[in-house]
């Protein structure tokens, strides 16, 4: 039966790990224990809140508001940049960086620093750049909205020094506008005045190299100008009739060459054009020819008469010859003179069209430098106007932004603003006691009421043992206390205690209780003695037996010394009454232990101790035995089995449950009987802030029935 009981209650602390849902009720209970934390953590929250409000200087923020004013006017000149900034949002978010740019804080840093404001004075370059820095921390610029409007704002320690820096600010960057248009305009009017030198110079070359070419050029075709008033075509004509002529006179040589060498006879004369001398000189030889046949008739061939004639007819015929031959040379003459008419034409010609071209080419190339005077006189004009325009412009220059809110004095700092800081303090201690609220109740793994532990483990909690507040108790031990305070809650706790593990009046032999604990310094010892000496009080014959052969207490909490005692009377050594001490309070019985430790397991087996029992139960209504505890060695698990029940003791809110629960498990498995758990040294006033059911042990309205 104890098998099956042990293993239905192992189940039961098993399943009892599983989480418990937490009501509002339950975290309420919580915080009621950890009150004093929670005040405490919030009280020093706020002691440190409102330490910090008086030590931390009041910060003013002053704010100034900009608009910017797109312009709609272009640049004078393209040489200067367009006058006004455009209306885009780009350009917007643009000009408010530059309100918080590094190079106007520096601008106004070095203005402040020159009139002295305070914070801003000082000739370090280090120190310098540090107030830079921390001007720009305390500078803030955000555009409003979507609107073309600026926010310029500023903090300080000094209420009129922040809107004075923010005016400042507003002032630099509206001044430095200007600065950049009229910068702009003068780099413009100083190209623009260089250009137009240029372009003077280049207008002084163009027209000396237009009257220079002019001079150079009008000798080279003079002539042609002079020419202008002949007929050219006439001269044409001229030249192409000494052409013809020349070819008719060359055709014609060539007939009377060929004509003078084939027939010298009247055909060449007519060819020759009819000469009077070569007429007459044909008609004597046409006689001599008659006269040379007539003779001829008459004389024979070698006559004197004949031969003269031949001789005067040669004679006509060399004078015939040789006129041909001047009218053939008259005919060539005649050709050289037609050859060098038409030579001569033709090279007039040449030279006029010759003379022609150089004019139509320097009348080109004067046309080509006139309009490069045309074009450099127009640039020139250009540039005198374009000058004059940036001039006129430059006159009228205004700035893209005006300042439409300046920044007044504040009246109130914006910080620390003492409500946000005793809120947010409060708010961050709360929840720093109630997050080490949590840790505290996450890192806690003991037992706090009875009901938790009779969940947790599955075994009923037969008592809560109060802890002895030694200022009430005049110096008195826990187990002493039991005897001086009869009425106390100490003293009803142990009656209680003894009522529930030792109900009959009577029966035969004594019963046999093993008290242990999980770990040391549960209050086992104390716990044993105080129910021991009750038990002894009520009329019990009671034996109490310190089976903790490791760390022996009980006998010096008697006021007994170190001697034999349990291990030499299971050896044979000693003899039960050699061994036995007495109570000097009570009739109570101690067989105590001794620090010899040889097999000490051997000696609380069922062949030791367990014959012990069986022997001196006749003699005793209930015999306790105090153990070591159950992690530390074997020994609890050994007695457990010659014990009739066992009662386990677990410190209050102190005792890890899983410990417990592994003890619990171990003496379940050695086949204990377990009569149920103690809660020991429980802070009443603690206790009773849990909400618990058996809290009432320390409420007021039983306060009356305990002498304490």
């Amino acid at each position: 039966m104890n098998r099956a009981t042990a293993d239905h209650g192992s189940g039961q602390g098993r399943a009892s790990h599983a989480p418990a849902d937490v009501s509002l009720l339950d975290i309420a209970r919580t915080l009621d224990h950890w009150r004093a934390l929670v005040l405490g953590c919030v009280g020093l929250g706020l002691v440190l809140a409102i330490a910090g409000l008086a030590l931390v200087d009041p910060v003013y923020e002053a704010r100034a508001v900009v608009l910017i004013e797109p312009g709609h006017q272009r640049g004078a000149d393209d040489a200067v940049t367009a006058q006004g900034l455009s209306d885009d949002d780009a350009v917007i978010d643009g000009q408010a960086r530059v309100l918080a740019s590094r190079t106007l804080a520096e601008e106004v840093v070095a203005d402040l620093a020159r009139d002295g404001a305070p914070g801003f004075t000082g000739d370090a370059e280090l120190q310098e750049k540090a107030r830079v820095e921390s001007f720009l921390k305390r500078l803030d610029v955000a555009r409003d909205g979507k609107s073309n409007a600026i926010a310029v704002t500023f903090r300080s320690t000094d209420p009129q020094q922040a809107a004075m820096v923010a005016n400042r600010v507003a002032e630099h960057y509206i001044a430095g506008q200007l600065t950049l248009k009229y910068e702009t305009t003068r780099r413009g009017t100083e190209w623009l005045a260089t250009q137009l030198e240029d372009s003077r110079s280049r207008l002084g070359r163009a027209e000396a190299d237009l009257a220079t070419f002019r001079q150079e050029s009008e000798g080279g075709y003079a002539d042609a100008i002079q020419l202008r008033g002949l007929d050219v075509v006439d001269l044409k004509r001229d030249h192409m009739a000494a052409v013809a002529e020349v070819a008719a006179r060359r055709q014609q040589l060539g007939r009377i060459e060929a004509l003078v060498a084939a027939q010298p006879g009247a055909l060449a004369f007519e060819e020759l054009g009819g000469s009077a001398v070569l007429q007459n000189l044909h008609a004597l030889k046409n006689q001599a020819v008659r006269r040379e046949t007539e003779l001829a008739a008459q004389y024979g061939p070698r006559h004197p008469r004949i031969l003269d004639a031949r001789s005067d007819l040669a004679e006509l015929e060399r004078q015939i010859a040789t006129e041909q031959r001047s009218l053939v040379g008259r005919v060539r003459s005649e050709l050289d003179q037609a050859r060098a008419r038409e030579t001569a034409l033709a090279a007039e010609l040449d030279a006029l069209k010759t003379q022609t071209r150089a004019q139509r080419e320097a009348e080109t190339r004067i046309d080509e430098l006139k309009r490069e005077v045309d074009l450099e006189r127009r640039l020139y004009e250009g540039f005198i106007g374009r000058l004059q325009a940036v001039a006129d412009i430059d006159k009228v220059q205004r700035a893209d932004a005006r300042l439409i809110s300046p920044a007044a004095a504040p009246e109130r700092p914006v910080s620390p603003r003492p409500a946000l800081v005793l809120s947010t303090a409060f708010a961050a201690s709360l929840a720093t006691a109630l997050m080490i609220v949590y840790l505290l109740e996450q890192g806690d793994r003991g037992f706090r009421t009875g009901a938790a532990l009779e969940k947790t483990l599955g075994l009923p909690c037969l008592g809560l043992v109060p802890l002895v507040d030694p200022g009430k108790a005049d110096g008195a031990l826990p187990h002493d206390y039991v005897l001086d305070r009869t009425r106390s809650r100490l003293a009803e706790t142990m009656r209680g205690l003894l009522a529930a593990l030792h109900p009959r009046a009577g029966g035969e032999g004594a019963k046999v209780l093993l008290v242990t604990s999980a770990v040391a310094e549960e209050g086992k010892s104390t716990l044993v003695l105080s129910l021991a000496r009750t038990a002894a009080e009520e009329g019990l014959r009671v034996l109490l037996i310190d089976a903790d052969l490791r760390r022996p207490r009980l006998h010096a909490m008697l006021g007994h010394r170190p001697s034999a005692g349990l291990p030499e009377m299971l050896r044979g050594e000693k003899t039960l009454e050699q061994v036995l001490r007495d109570d000097p309070r009570t009739p109570l019985r101690l067989l105590p232990a001794s620090h010899r430790l040889d097999r000490p397991t051997r000696l609380l087996g069922m062949e030791g101790i367990g014959a012990l029992l069986h022997e001196l139960r006749p003699a005793f209504d209930l015999i306790l035995v105090d153990s070591a505890p159950l992690l530390a060695v074997a020994d609890g698990r050994l007695l457990a089995r010659a014990a009739d029940e066992v009662l386990v003791v677990c410190r209050w809110n102190a005792t890890p449950c899983a410990v417990v629960a592994h003890c619990i498990r171990q003496l379940r498995d050695a086949g204990a009987t377990i009569a149920g758990c103690v809660l020991g040294r429980v802070d009443l006033q603690r206790h009773a802030r849990l909400g618990s059911a058996e809290a009432g042990i320390a409420g007021r309205e039983l306060a009356a029935y305990y002498a304490d």
